[in-house]
């Protein structure tokens, strides 16, 4: 097994020594001296040592902690503090580079061992946990991608047109300068917004006319089906609600429950807004749809009433400035 490497980081030539010569006893492999945080930077670039050593008052303008902070930035290397200071401003500051430890100076051999190992072992367990998370967060979205091709080949429909949904909500929630963890979940909540018409008969998903009666009823619960299928899944974001609310209208009119205003979610207005603007392009059942300047008229003329205004706002932005096509 090779031994675990460490880079000494310490201005005194005599205690680097001292400390490498424990190290070595100890069963590590020091790697490399420096005595300067800009030497310290080479040194780690250069060897990529599995823990550093750090001292925190070293020759030259860097300090040890600025040297720290751009060693966890760059190379996510953890860093152990050596140091004769223990003043609270020293440790604030020290702190806020996330150390893996913070030895007083002077220090015995056991003290030093059981701070490396404690550093060594926090550091692999956050890796995995990294690695976990990341696994987990890839078979999620395969996940999500395997339901939203299984909806597209419910219906030729949404095969066409759950894509430019999930693509122009994505654009509207950009424009509106909404964060980007917050627009993945609307990412995520517009490739599943048609889940429920798994359940819709396929007669009914593209009729020869308007629906009306326990057909139009039916149609109308497939918000609130899909949302039950998806509230068992602990998304990081509101996905059922997005699905369950998508096509609600501010005035109330909307279906499954006919919410009003603030009772529906700001992610569940972008994608709503979408889902209408992709229907008006579209047209029903195959006939000619509108054109962009006709749906622009028709979605600002429902601005406030039936659509969100600031998401209206940004998708009238995104045709008109960014030059978006469906």
């Amino acid at each position: 097994m090779t031994a675990t490497a460490i880079l000494v980081v310490e201005d005194e030539a005599i205690t680097a020594k001292d400390i490498q010569a424990t190290l070595q006893d100890l069963g590590y492999a020091v790697c490399g001296l420096a005595s300067s945080g800009a030497e310290a930077l080479q040194k780690t670039e250069a060897e990529r040592p599995d823990l550093v050593l750090m001292d925190i008052v070293l020759q030259g303008e860097m300090d040890g902690i600025e040297a720290a902070r751009q060693i966890r930035a760059n190379w996510d290397i953890p860093v152990v503090y050596l140091t004769a200071h223990s003043d609270i401003d020293t440790i604030h500051r020290a702190s806020i580079t996330e150390p893996y430890g913070y030895i007083i100076k002077p220090f015995n051999d056991r003290e030093l061992h059981s701070n490396v190992e404690i550093a060594l072992y926090k550091n692999r367990m956050e890796r995995l946990y990294r690695e976990t998370c990341e696994r987990i967060e890839k078979n999620l979205h395969g996940i999500i991608n395997c339901i939203s091709r299984l909806i597209r080949m419910r219906d030729p429909f949404l095969n066409r047109n759950q894509e430019k949904v999930t693509r122009l909500s994505c654009e509207i929630a950009a424009e509106m300068g909404l964060p980007a963890d917050q627009i993945e979940g609307i990412r995520v909540g517009s490739l599943l917004h048609a889940l429920g018409l798994m359940n819709v008969p396929a007669e009914m998903l593209a009729p020869l006319g308007a629906l009306s009666g326990d057909r139009l009823r039916i149609y109308q619960e497939y918000p609130r089906t899909g949302a039950e299928l998806l509230e068992g899944i602990d998304f990081p974001w509101p996905v059922a609600q997005i699905v369950r609310q998508h096509r609600e209208l501010l005035n109330g009119s909307g279906f499954p429950a006919g919410l009003r205003d603030d009772a529906i979610i700001p992610e569940a207005r972008i994608v709503g807004l979408a889902h209408a603007v992709v229907c008006l392009l579209a047209g029903p059942n195959g006939r000619r749809g509108a054109t962009v300047n006709e749906m622009l008229a028709q979605i600002t003329c429902c601005k406030g009433t039936l659509y969100d205004s600031a998401a209206v706002d940004g998708c009238v932005r995104v045709f008109r400035e960014g030059g978006f096509t469906i």
